[in-house]
């Protein structure tokens, strides 16, 4: 028979049991955390967890990892309910990069799901989520397979019992991991594949080396305080990766570029830079906008130090968490009023 607990035990337990955050100590002055997050909340994420599991599995089980090929989904099963737009905007303009087998030939994805096995592991922060798939399937590329019981049945019942003589004939298993990124959208969770964002990778690589003491050939001059400084009219910040995220990285990114008379900054170098965020915030700094920098009145080039300050999100046992923040430091205008 178990022993029961001591009342200063049970005094601490039962708040953690209901919901409520009650620390040990708090010293004077100190505020109390009488309630945790909300039940909209905990529902919330419930539901959002559950959406991106379920999917991730779907296309798991489907074979549309990590590339995705649309004529493998089930009939009935459309692409937007599971995908983002800018993926499939990438996928009708670009060419599979995924060849097709037999047994896409065949059509037969859509009876091997059967067979797959997916387990699915969900992280996730505000709109972002990853998933962390591990799938285990059997070997489905052995030509033993394609028989004509399979591939020509007289039935879809006699394919299903052929399908499964082969696979206790041949128990060898494939086991293979992959990790697929999902965005909220207004209609719910999608897989993002990030086609767009990967191809632009390919096509137009960032330079992440750090800024020389001198920098010859650049036409810029280094910005002086009689100076207007830029502001910024257009862009997105950069997203925060899930390496920073998880590392609880914050701080100060510092990025030195050619700041042009039409505001676009060029040649961008960094000065201080931050695990796990330089390149996503050199390629999104690349296509900010800016005022142009103003001396006398007139837009001039210059050299100029943009800099993101980052803070790691906070969380408490007893609040919603606050999401990790990333922001542009700009200068205020100088106040040229007499």
């Amino acid at each position: 028979m178990p022993r029961s607990l001591p009342w200063p035990a049970l005094r601490l337990l039962v708040p953690l049991l209901l919901g409520v955050c009650t620390p040990s100590t708090v010293s004077a002055g100190e505020a109390v955390c009488q309630t945790g997050p909300s039940a909209y909340e905990v529902r919330e994420q419930q539901r959002a967890m559950k959406e991106i599991r379920e999917k991730a599995e779907f296309l798991c089980r489907h074979q549309l990892l990590p590339w995705p090929v649309l004529s493998r989904l089930p009939k009935g099963a459309s692409p937007s309910d599971f995908i983002r737009q800018e993926d499939l905007d990438f996928i009708q303009q670009h060419p599979p990069q995924v060849p097709l087998t037999e047994l896409d030939t065949h059509g037969l994805h859509k009876v091997l799901a059967h067979f797959a096995q997916c387990q699915v592991n969900v992280w996730r922060l505000g709109h972002r989520a990853t998933a962390f798939i591990r799938e285990s399937r059997p070997r489905w590329e052995d030509p033993s397979l394609l028989t004509p019981e399979v591939i020509a049945p007289q039935t879809p019942t006699r394919r299903m019992a052929a399908l499964v003589r082969w696979t206790l004939r041949h128990p060898d298993t494939i086991t293979r991991q992959y990790e697929l990124a999902f965005q909220r959208t207004p209609a719910g969770w999608r897989a993002a594949y990030l086609l767009p964002e990967e191809e632009e990778r390919r096509t137009n690589p960032i330079d992440l080396s750090r800024c020389p003491a001198q920098r010859e050939g650049v036409a810029g001059r280094p910005f002086e305080q009689d100076m207007t400084p830029p502001r910024l009219i257009s862009g997105a910040m950069p997203p925060w990766t899930r390496e920073a995220v998880e590392a609880r990285i914050q701080g100060l990114f510092t990025a030195r570029c050619r700041l042009t008379r039409e505001g676009e900054p060029r040649e961008c170098c960094v000065v201080k830079p931050l695990p796990f965020m330089d390149e996503v915030i050199l390629r999104a700094l690349s296509k900010m906008r800016f005022t142009p920098v103003e001396q006398q009145g007139k837009p001039v080039e210059v050299e100029y130090d943009f800099k993101f300050r980052m803070m790691a999100a906070r969380i408490h046992p007893c609040e919603s968490p606050v999401p990790p923040y990333i922001g542009l430091a700009l200068p205020a205008a100088p106040n040229t009023r007499p």
